[in-house]
């Protein structure tokens, strides 16, 4: 209730959409408590004959697949009670209507329905690495998201998307529309740092804003009303609650209900309505005092887990089951179902109001009992669970485990090729172990080093140079200048010197790392990596036959000599060879190489992984020089768009496929 004018804005706006087949995005903007998310929920809810999903973000960081899961998991719907086969016959009826996937992407069938906890037994998905299932998983989503936007009208709700994963943005815009059928998405925001506003940047779509003022009178007595469920007319005590929340709909609400469980009245004139409440947080905390014991426990560890946890998880961390307790809170607005096993505050400010009253003592002890329970609940390969751990031991001021689990998430997120994630937790691990080991530490050391490597991967090469640098200086004090300890420092700092074109400075550190492992082990895998990273240099410099000499010798010690990564290193090599051929016109040979090294790659990584784009730029190269324009404007497409997806479209890669894209419109339009 209340927002009538909004509320008719936004009918208006999808009307219009409908009618002309486009796409709108409508952003509501404004502070906490100021009721984006009740006026967005309430047109999601009034419109119909219209396919729906929707989407909350939250504060907690929802790595990983959470979004995706959400998004997939509101358009089916599939009742969790039913055995596997049976929701399996559900979700392929369902997707019948879709006429999606194509029969040459029947593995993304099994992917998507992963996300709800379905699965094809014999699929080539379940019997996957958990790299390979993941990238499908993200490639599933995009292909459905499309294939459900290009079928029918389609209303899209993203509540509070401050919150979400700067991936999950990413992803939304690698989807483009062939128009066919309007689709409308909105999506409510609190204001950013200095008012400013968040923005999807989707290309598709037509932006509009909405900014939210305080409810003026008349719709603050119809939100009450529809609270208390009577009217307002002249009862003084209803009157004050409407001029004490000052049009904020947050405070109105939490009002109303305290007004229902206290029975607010005038006695002798005066207000029984406690005068010490003069904000949202006075009210909550009100009701929060009059809980009992065991609901305020439940409350408590609750708000630990988040905003929206998992109901056998609280119950795992508190050693009981809580039927009651849930059911209680579910009736007192505190919290709501969000799907089966999955609750959620009724607002982030009553949970933050929740953890906000703890004592420090407590919720450290909460938190290392949060810790412990996810644990113990998921066992097993807790890869995926790690970072929720590291978080929980960070709070507990357990810094020297939350420093190791940090690391390990990054770890993780680096072999499921997430650099955001990655780099994201690869800080948190360095600063807590420079915290807890002392700036300049071994232990310090060896985590900057590794946030250098992402960063070098990611492309940020003034940063990875500084932090290579202090890592070198660090490092030679640390082993007393021992140039055999400092061999891979050397390397790395010479690789990046080469890919920032600085290549008499890259050249002379990759010798000095040639000649370390070299005197070490003559012809082992080390030297085959420095061999192919001068051949690299070379290449790149363009001396051409020197770079297929050092290729060639490079090729020749790496495989006869075993290797951890032997895939990936053999695919690099080949790669290398491809594209050296490429540039001395050894054309059919370059094309050999290539796609030897694209099905290596592919055995490690997804198709969006910038070792196996690079290989897909490389064939565009090749199929450039022979004329066959189609092809090679073919590849450089895949090239950008994927590079697009795994990084955005600032980054150098995604500049050099606009060029080459350009490059091929030049030469058809010059025939």
């Amino acid at each position: 209730m209340g927002r009538e004018k909004e509320l008719s804005c936004l009918n208006t706006l999808f009307e219009y959409g409908r009618l002309r087949r486009e796409n709108h995005i409508v952003y509501i903007h404004g502070h906490a408590g100021q009721g984006k998310s009740r006026l967005a929920w309430e047109f999601y809810e009034k419109t119909k004959n219209v396919n729906k999903i929707f989407l909350a973000g939250y504060r907690e960081t929802h790595f990983g697949l959470y979004a995706l899961r959400q998004l997939v998991d509101s358009y089916f719907k599939i009742d969790d009670k039913l055995t596997n086969a049976e929701a399996l016959a559900n979700y392929e009826q369902i997707l019948s209507k879709l006429n999606w996937p194509k029969q040459e992407d029947e593995e993304l069938k099994p992917a998507l329905a992963s996300f709800l906890d379905i699965q094809y037994p014999e699929s080539e998905f379940e019997r996957g690495t958990p790299l390979e299932r993941e990238n499908l998983q993200k490639e599933a989503f995009v292909g459905f998201l499309t294939a459900l936007i290009n079928d029918s009208e389609l209303l899209i709700f993203f509540d509070d998307i401050q919150w979400l994963d700067k991936d999950f943005a990413d992803y939304m815009r690698s989807i483009h529309i062939k128009q066919t059928h309007a689709s409308f998405i909105i999506a409510t925001s609190r204001y950013l740092d200095q008012g400013h506003t968040y923005d999807l940047f989707l290309e598709d779509f037509i932006k509009h804003e909405i900014h939210l003022e305080q409810l003026n009178e008349k719709d603050s007595a119809l939100l009450l009303e529809d609270i208390i469920d009577k009217e307002i007319k002249e009862q003084p005590i209803l009157q004050e609650i409407i001029q004490k929340s000052q049009g904020n709909p947050l405070f109105l609400e939490q009002l109303g209900y305290s007004y229902l469980e206290h029975s607010f009245a005038y006695e002798d004139g005066k207000s029984q309505l406690n005068q010490a409440i003069f904000n949202i947080s006075d009210v909550i905390n009100s009701r929060i005092d009059c809980l009992g014991k065991s609901l305020q426990k439940c409350l408590y560890c609750a708000a630990i887990l988040g905003n929206n946890f998992s109901t056998n998880l609280l119950a795992f961390m508190m050693e009981r089951r809580l039927d009651e307790e849930l059911k209680r809170g579910v009736q007192m607005r505190l919290w709501k179902k969000y799907r089966e096993g999955i609750y959620s505050f009724g607002h982030i400010l009553i949970r933050d109001v929740v953890y906000e009253r703890m004592l420090s003592s407590q919720a450290k002890e909460l938190h290392k009992i949060a810790a412990g329970a996810i644990s113990s609940y998921y066992g097993g390969d807790l890869g995926a669970h790690i970072d929720e751990i590291a978080y929980h031991h960070e709070k507990s001021c357990n810094l020297p485990q939350a420093e190791a689990d940090y690391y390990k998430a990054a770890l993780y997120h680096r072999r499921k090729n997430n650099w955001r994630k990655a780099l994201l937790y690869q800080r948190k691990s360095t600063l807590l172990a420079g915290k807890y080991f002392g700036f300049g530490s071994s232990r310090h050391i060896s985590r900057l080093f590794w946030l250098g490597i992402i960063y070098h991967s990611a492309q940020l090469y003034d940063k990875a140079e500084a932090i290579y640098n202090i890592t070198f200086r660090a490092n030679t004090g640390l082993t007393g200048g021992d140039e055999i300890k400092l061999s891979g420092d050397i390397n790395n700092l010479g690789r990046l010197y080469k890919d920032m074109q600085r290549f008499d400075e890259g050249e002379i550190l990759l010798r000095r790392s040639l000649r370390i492992e070299a005197m070490v082990a003559p012809r082992s895998a080390n030297v085959a990596d420095r061999l192919n990273n001068l051949s690299s240099l070379f290449l790149k410099r363009g001396d051409f036959k020197k770079a297929l000499a050092y290729a060639k010798l490079a090729y020749k010690y790496f495989t006869s000599w075993p290797h951890v990564n032997y895939v990936e290193y053999h695919a690099l090599m080949r790669h290398n060879l491809g594209s050296i051929h490429i540039k001395l016109g050894n054309i059919e040979l370059a094309e050999e190489m290539i796609r030897l090294a694209m099905s290596d790659f592919r055995r490690v990584h997804h198709k969006n992984h910038p070792r196996y784009l690079s290989c897909v730029s490389r064939l565009g190269d090749i199929f450039f020089i022979k004329k066959d324009f189609e092809a090679a404007l073919k590849s450089y497409k895949e090239a950008y768009q994927g590079y697009v997806f795994y990084f955005n479209k600032d980054f150098p890669a995604c500049k050099i496929q606009e060029k080459n894209i350009a490059k091929v419109h030049a030469a058809v339009a010059a025939l």
